[in-house]
């Protein structure tokens, strides 16, 4: 963990379909309540209102209607949050319009995630946050999920059939905001041509272990504050750095991991 007066941040791009998820989670509006307005009202009338910046960073009309679709199948009720239970419950008879916008329709997120740390920063940014990095697993069955493999899985406390994400998130008076989320490719899927081809898995998508991952997020978040576009601390990390030899980046200093403020 990252905290106080004296650490940055972070953000970069993978062109994986997780930052929509970690979206909703994330609000800066301030909610108006009508003494007549039933809950449900209320609720779609806020969520239309939070979506909205999101929704013009979308390139294509099409985007910008079912993405507010895939976002209520997410936060809705039902356990089962894949394509056809989802479509079911949100856009009966339309599964495959759901599919086409997640499977083959493309978008570039850096707009969103700028979006998201605006609202981020808005929310609980300042002196006082702490940034928070940690090891997220998705338990998983099958073998054909992006980066499935049989790792150290968090949530089932050992180790499992799961995809590994790197998971960044800004927090202040207990109030906690993710600003990013990164798939963790193994060295496995990440040399595997194949496995790649069928998951479609970018190629400039090589194998990074996961310090590499949030030390990156955190250069970026860092870029982000110094634009103005994120309103965090920033200054000097402590960070336990795997290769002495190699001079740690700017901003940062080596230290071992007992030293204060390393994450």
């Amino acid at each position: 963990m990252i905290s106080g007066a004296s650490r940055p941040f972070v953000s970069k791009n993978l062109a994986h379909r997780f930052p929509l998820r970690w979206f909703a989670r994330v609000t800066a509006v301030k909610p108006s309540f009508h003494p007549d307005e039933l809950a449900e009202e209320r609720w779609e009338r806020e969520f239309d209102s939070w979506l909205l910046p999101f929704l013009h960073e979308f390139g294509y009309p099409s985007q910008q209607k079912w993405a507010p679709i895939y976002m209520r199948g997410l936060l809705g009720p039902g356990d089962r949050k894949s394509i056809e239970p989802m479509a079911a419950r949100v856009c009966p008879g339309e599964t495959q319009q759901l599919h086409h916008f997640l499977s083959t329709s493309r978008w570039d997120t850096a707009g969103h995630e700028r979006v998201l740390l605006e609202k981020a920063g808005a929310l609980v940014g300042g002196k006082d946050a702490h940034l928070v990095i940690d090891d997220t697993a998705i338990p998983k069955k099958g073998t054909h999920s992006v980066g499935v493999a049989h790792q150290y899985c968090g949530q089932l406390g050992k180790n499992a059939n799961c995809q590994a994400l790197v998971s960044v998130t800004l927090a202040r008076d207990e109030v906690p905001v993710p600003v990013a989320l990164r798939l963790y490719l193994t060295k496995e899927w990440a040399h595997d041509p194949a496995r790649r081809r069928r998951a479609k898995v970018p190629e400039d998508v090589v194998f990074r272990p996961k310090w590499q991952i949030a030390l990156d997020e955190v250069v970026a978040l860092q870029a982000a504050a110094r634009s103005g576009a994120l309103d965090v601390p920033s200054g000097e990390i402590q960070v336990p750095w795997p290769n002495a030899r190699r001079p740690a980046p700017r901003g940062f200093r080596h230290c071992d991991t007992s030293c204060r403020g390393a994450p």
